[in-house]
């Protein structure tokens, strides 16, 4: 398990630093390695983002608090590998970091856990941001979800990512004010309560 982990966390810091060939590459050994396929072209990311869209849509966003402690590691090893490359490949290949997002959604929607489910509540908050302000609604009952399952799990990760995210929204919605007072904020909270980020 630490071995994936450690993994994982080099592919997203390859690919979020620039290294993208090598990003890319260790992030398909990592998927391969949990049974996740790695989208061959833009074609068929394209194809299966909207049918994790439209999955998402017809599910909804219920789900049941579970303890971390009651989650399989392998189940919880998949969610983190589809997380790790959502958030590694979004601001480089955006459709494929979508899959990967809305994929982590679902899973952390089955699983339950409030850290897990709030940080991608929060990112798919800022990919629908990212449509414009036609989807100002959702985002913020997105954001708003986000938030309380945040404050509910006292993890200061989760909190900053959430607040991060929200200044990603306003600033993809044109308030810039407000999207630099989330982010420094955000900013502040990452460098002072939290490692490895």
């Amino acid at each position: 398990a630490d071995v994936l982990d450690l993994q994982r966390r080099a592919a997203q810091q390859l690919l979020i630093t620039g290294h993208i060939d090598e990003g890319v590459a260790a992030m398909r050994s990592v998927l391969a390695s949990e049974g996740l396929k790695y989208p061959a072209t833009p074609r068929r990311a394209l194809v299966r983002a909207v049918a994790l869209r439209v999955r998402l849509a017809l599910r909804g966003l219920s789900f049941t608090p579970t303890h971390e402690s009651e989650i399989s590691e392998r189940q919880l090893a998949r969610l983190d590998a589809c997380w790790h490359a959502g958030l590694g490949l979004t601001m480089t290949d955006h459709i494929r970091g979508a899959v990967f997002q809305r994929h982590s959604l679902l899973l952390s929607l089955r699983a339950g856990e409030p850290v897990r489910l709030s940080r991608s509540l929060a990112f798919e908050a800022a990919h629908l941001a990212g449509v414009g302000t036609s989807q100002r609604r959702k985002v913020d009952d997105l954001i708003a979800k986000a938030e309380q399952l945040a404050a509910t799990s006292k993890h200061p990760h989760a909190d900053a990512f959430v607040l991060g995210t929200r200044g990603t929204a306003l600033f993809l919605f044109g308030d810039f004010e407000g999207a630099l007072a989330a982010c420094e904020a955000a900013d502040i909270r990452l460098r002072e309560h939290c490692t490895g980020v």
